[in-house]
């Protein structure tokens, strides 16, 4: 039923949304909503590659088109790093995570995101300490 699919959609700690074959928002978890700062009403039958900053709109829709074109490819998983956008208008690393199935016979993607800004900034900090501890390990 529907009410049990979204009650399984919120209880996933990364936002969900379901795409649409022409790359329309067909549902949001309500952890996408707050990832994104738009309520599933809103976003629902607008274009996914409104979530993601300027940038990014490109390889969104590359993305979609690849998902939704490929043959026997319905629940096999791409990884993709991208800058969400906020209603904010802020902009934040994003991984998303899409897969691809079938709901009756039309193919939807479905996209787990996550805000990896956190992780991004650890990552650049631990690259610099690095190569500071490189350059003094050099200058002995």
């Amino acid at each position: 039923s529907e009410t049990r699919q979204r009650a399984i959609m919120n209880s996933i700690a990364d936002g969900i949304i379901t795409v649409a074959e022409d790359g329309s928002i067909s549902a949001m978890s309500t952890v996408a909503e707050r990832l994104f700062g738009i309520d599933s009403s809103e976003a629902e039958g607008t274009l996914l590659t409104n979530l993601f900053a300027q940038d990014c709109k490109a390889e969104i829709e590359a993305i979609i088109a690849a998902k939704m074109l490929a043959q026997n490819d319905l629940g096999r998983l791409a990884t993709h790093d991208v800058l969400g956008r906020h209603r904010s208008g802020e902009t934040f690393h994003a991984r998303i995570t899409c897969s691809t199935l079938l709901m009756g016979t039309q193919k939807n993607m479905v996209i787990a995101a996550r805000d990896v800004s956190q992780e991004k900034e650890v990552m650049q900090a631990l690259r610099i300490a690095r190569d500071a501890a490189e350059r003094a390990s050099k200058a002995k």
